[in-house]
């Protein structure tokens, strides 16, 4: 039985397929940029919200970062928007699993596990392999489980250093 605890190259949504740009930079297929505005237009994606017209001259702030940011949080970050498909990549951390694995260590509905796990395969965070009548699925990318341990200790740090700060008051 699965037991949970401890503890991008990918693809982006439908309608935003990647294709290399300039500097190296992955770019939305449908995502151009006016250089001599210095204005992203008509960059849309078919699963998140419509990116306006935006000037990107902000300040310190490299228009192709600000490109790939906004297509990490549109991809990547909405994928990690749900507790529920944490925990489903906390569990393919150890190892791949079935989906009816999944559900008993879980304790949700197959169909429930079955969407969590589409938008986390859609998004291009598990991979899958057919065994027999059965489907693997496992992580593609260890470091996002990485990265979302780093982001729980930086939580962790700043709870311990709320906690702090209210410490002397509370002497009073």
């Amino acid at each position: 039985m699965l037991q949970l605890g401890g503890g991008i190259g990918s693809p982006l949504p439908r309608g935003a397929e990647s294709k290399a740009a300039r500097n190296g930079r992955i770019l939305p297929v449908n995502a151009t940029a006016d250089t001599s505005a210095h204005t992203v237009i008509d960059a849309t994606l078919t699963d998140a919200s419509v990116w306006e017209e935006e000037d990107v001259r902000t300040p310190g702030v490299d228009p192709q970062l600000r490109q790939e940011l906004d297509s990490v949080v549109s991809s990547i970050c909405r994928a990690l928007n749900d507790p529920k498909r944490l925990v489903v990549l906390y569990a393919l951390r150890d190892g791949p699993h079935t989906v009816t694995e999944l559900c008993q260590a879980l304790g949700v509905p197959q169909a429930n596990t079955s969407q969590h796990l589409a938008v986390l395969r859609e998004r291009g965070l598990v991979a899958t392999e057919r065994m027999g009548n059965k489907v693997l699925y496992s992580l593609r990318h260890r470091k996002v489980v990485d990265a979302v341990d780093m982001l729980r200790d930086v939580m962790a740090d700043e709870l311990e250093r709320q906690q702090l700060a209210l410490s002397p008051r509370r002497a009073r």
